[in-house]
């Protein structure tokens, strides 16, 4: 299991602002797992939240943007759809966090919370695993 630490979030497993959020949810309380193989195989998740079974994936605009030409979008959402569909199926919920500006603000973490909050009342109501996205 590999659980990152203050100080290793901080040294940059991830992009800033996965980092940076990954320290905010940690704070709040949340058991977080940062860059972690243990859920979907061979396939890394950015930030795991093992007590509530959310998968937090923090997307560039690689994720839903044409920047280096369809084929490659269409190879990305493709593996991102593989990934979706192994963590609905052991029972994870995926949130998506549309990453456009990089930047590290609460304000952006507090949509996160809000969103993580919804989907654990949304799984309380229907016991169903599902993907969400979210643009910060």
């Amino acid at each position: 299991m590999k659980v990152a630490s203050t100080e290793q979030m901080k040294k940059g497993l991830g992009p800033k602002f996965e980092n940076f959020l990954a320290e905010e949810l940690t704070l709040a309380g949340y058991s977080v797992e940062q860059r972690s193989r243990r859920f979907v195989g061979a396939m890394e998740v950015d930030i795991a939240l093992s007590n509530v079974s959310i998968a937090i994936e923090v997307d560039g605009p690689t994720h839903w943007e044409d920047i280096y030409g369809s084929n490659k979008l269409q190879q990305v959402k493709a593996k991102d759809k593989i990934k979706d569909d192994l963590l609905i199926s052991s029972g994870w919920d995926v949130l998506r966090v549309q990453d456009k500006s990089g930047s590290c603000t609460r304000a952006r973490v507090k949509r996160v919370i809000a969103q993580i909050e919804e989907i654990k009342k949304e799984r309380a109501r229907q016991n169903i695993a599902k993907v969400y996205i979210i643009r910060t």
